[in-house]
Formats: structure tokens, C-alpha cells, sequence
């Protein structure tokens, strides 16, 4: 099985602090989906709750699967806070076995691009695929890692953003981009973890930043073989249909 992004240490920590918390734009999407298909449904890489325990807290009846045990105890931390028990599961989507069906499955954050590999891109579809009911839903987002925001640099350190955490320290995140496959479409590069107090380094961690972009036509074709029915693909604008101006999509498709 092909490596992928594991959330762990600072990394998790920071998550929530650096702005993972935050509603974001997909927020609304994925709240409209559950809204419209109601029954059991399951968080694909819930993380640390940021959907997770919101829509709990809505009174949706949603589950959650996650590969970082690190990220899941805070998640549990946070649901138990608000007087919630979510139910997740760490396991990888790649080979999750539950004991539920769902209504609906939606995956955040672009999470289904850290399955580099074709084959396992297909079989990781046709769980998603067994684990819902009939007429189930899928709904998923991505990003365009060519889109009009992105600047990409190969061989040197980025800062991304440096901001304030509850404690007193700052936390710097930095990008390096180590490759660009546009053949396999596989990107590779890193990330580097910065806790500051005052001018000084009091904590780091480096992890593999590595995920694989999918086309329009690829995720259509995929998610026919597969044997969904694409029900809309939108931007991240929701409104629109995705076009070239937009960084970021989100998909609905229904199992037939």
C-alpha cells in the first residue's frame, strides 16, 4: 500500500488553533447534503471534529473515520466538552471494514487526494460504495492545486502563515515543494512545524506533504466505474458550476 499524510505531534496539536476549527467554505455544502439526505452518515478524515462535532451539535446523526490517532483524541476531547460522544473509528478509508451502512459519506479537505495510487483510488471508491445504503449519498471536495491562488515553488522553503496560539506562542507553518509529477499528477514536498516564544524555537516537526490532483473527466469516469451516478459538481463558489477561475470543488454523487 502507497504511503499518506498522517496528522500527528504539533501538526495535530495546531490544527484547530491554525484555523482548521473554522466553518470554511465547505461547511455550508456538506450541512446541505446531510440536510437533504437524512440518516446515518460518516466524516471521512473528521480530524479533529472541525465538521464533526459542529454538526453533532446540529443534531445530525454523523460518525467519523480517521487514520491519526492524535487528531481523534482531540476530536474526543472536544466533542466531550460540549456533552457529545461521537462515534470514529481509526482506520484508513483505503481499507475501512464498519459495521454501519450509511445515507451519506462526505469527505472534507480534499482528503481523497492523498490516495496516490490508481488502483487504490478505485478500490478506496468502491468501499465508499459498499459502506452506503442503496440510493446512498457521496459528497466529497478537492482543491486545484494549479488554481488562480496557488503559488508553487520548487526547492525552497515557503512561509505560510505565522499566527498566535492560545498558550502565548506563534506557530509558523513553511512549505517546501520537493517534486511536481504531471504524469502520475503526484505531488511531493514537506512541511515544517515552528512553535515560537519570542524570537526563540521551543518546538518543530517536519511531515511528508504529499497528495495526487484528479481532473473533472477522471473523477466523472471514476466515480462511473465505480457505479455512482454524478448528481452535480460544483465550485468552490457553490453556486457555479466549477470553471477555471475556481480553486476548489465540490461533488455529489449517488449510489445506484
Amino acid at each position: 500500500m502507497s504511503e499518506t499524510m498522517v496528522w500527528t505531534g504539533i501538526a495535530a496539536e495546531t490544527w484547530d488553533a491554525g484555523g482548521g476549527d473554522d466553518p470554511q467554505w465547505d461547511h455550508d455544502f456538506f450541512r446541505q447534503v446531510l440536510a437533504e439526505n437524512p440518516g446515518r452518515a460518516l466524516d471521512i478524515g473528521c480530524g479533529t471534529g472541525r465538521l464533526l462535532v459542529r454538526f453533532l451539535s446540529y443534531a445530525f446523526d454523523v460518525e467519523g473515520l480517521e487514520l491519526s490517532p492524535d487528531m481523534l483524541a482531540i476530536c474526543r476531547r472536544k466533542a466531550e466538552a460540549k456533552g457529545l460522544t461521537p462515534v470514529v473509528y481509526l482506520q484508513d478509508m483505503r481499507t475501512m471494514a464498519l459495521p454501519n451502512k450509511y445515507r451519506v459519506i462526505f469527505i472534507p479537505c480534499g482528503s481523497f487526494m492523498l490516495v496516490l495510487d490508481d488502483e487504490e483510488a478505485k478500490g478506496t471508491m468502491r468501499r465508499f460504495y459498499e459502506h452506503l445504503e442503496p440510493g446512498g449519498i457521496l459528497a466529497f471536495t478537492m482543491f486545484d492545486m494549479f488554481g488562480p491562488d496557488q503559488d508553487i515553488k520548487i526547492g525552497e522553503w515557503v512561509s505560510r502563515w505565522r499566527d498566535p496560539l492560545p498558550d502565548g506562542t506563534e506557530l509558523e507553518v513553511l512549505f517546501y515543494t520537493d517534486s511536481i509529477n504531471r504524469v502520475e499528477q503526484v505531488y511531493r514536498g514537506r512541511r515544517h512545524y515552528k512553535v515560537w516564544l519570542g524570537d526563540q524555537v521551543v518546538r518543530e516537526q517536519f511531515l511528508e506533504d504529499t497528495f495526487r490532483w484528479y481532473s473533472v473527466n477522471e473523477l466523472r469516469l471514476l466515480l462511473e466505474l465505480s457505479g455512482f451516478e454524478l448528481l452535480s459538481m460544483k465550485g468552490n463558489k457553490l453556486d457555479e458550476e466549477v470553471n477555471e477561475t475556481h480553486w476548489g470543488l465540490a461533488v455529489v454523487a449517488r449510489k445506484r
